[in-house]
């Protein structure tokens, strides 16, 4: 298949209701499908993901109030939007992420949800490690904390990319949101310059990098 050059990554899958059930209804995907408060056997997932899928799918197409900013950022980079991908870190669907991080760090003390961190923890570095992008872009100040220092990343000197242990061939670069006034069009073009800067190193030079940054945390 095609190299995967981006990940895009925020933190969690906000979709509001109105928005979920008019896309669960155009694809024939039952809202009961987005329950996962009990534990669901193997095949039961196997018989969901397909509409799962389909949801996925055409929400992204649809939402594009959203989705659009990362399709004019991978033009404007130079990159084919079909080799890039969105993936978020925590599979919790909410419209407010500034409660959502609230509520997680006030129930930390919780094992089971320490557990349920650390599991969509453990299967984002998967992913990544699976798809081995070039870089991995996260485009929320939130996020951008969030991945930083549940990931540990490694930051270079200047503090303009950052690595991880796990995912050494991958550089990560934080930002603001890419859209809705939160980035200024200077930072945007700065990001622009940085990201088309990593993209024209040679993936030898990338991975020696990555090894001069483990001193830098």
């Amino acid at each position: 298949g095609q190299k995967m050059r981006i990940i895009y990554s925020g933190i969690n899958p906000s979709f509001h209701e109105p928005f979920v059930k008019s896309v669960a209804k155009t694809v024939e995907c039952p809202l009961e499908y987005f329950n996962w408060s009990r534990v669901i056997e193997e095949s039961e997932v196997d018989r969901r993901r397909p509409q799962l899928q389909a949801f996925e799918t055409e929400a992204r197409i649809k939402y594009t109030r959203y989705f659009r900013h990362f399709e004019k950022f991978s033009c404007d980079i130079g990159v084919s939007h079909e080799s890039t991908t969105h993936i978020d870190v925590l599979g919790i669907r909410a419209t407010s992420q500034k409660q959502m991080i609230k509520t997680l760090h006030a129930l930390r003390k919780d094992q089971q949800v320490l557990n349920f961190i650390e599991a969509q923890r453990s299967l984002y570095v998967e992913i990544l490690q699976l798809l081995s992008p070039e870089i991995v872009l996260v485009a929320n100040a939130r996020a951008a904390r969030w991945i930083r220092d549940d990931l540990s990343l490694i930051a270079s000197p200047d503090k303009r990319i950052y690595r991880c242990q796990d995912v050494p061939n991958t550089t990560f670069v934080l930002s603001g949101q890419l859209g809705g006034g939160v980035t200024d069009e200077f930072a945007r073009d700065r990001l622009v310059a940085d990201v088309k800067a990593i993209l024209k190193k040679p993936n030898g030079q990338a991975t020696a990098e990555s090894t001069a940054l483990q001193g830098h945390r």
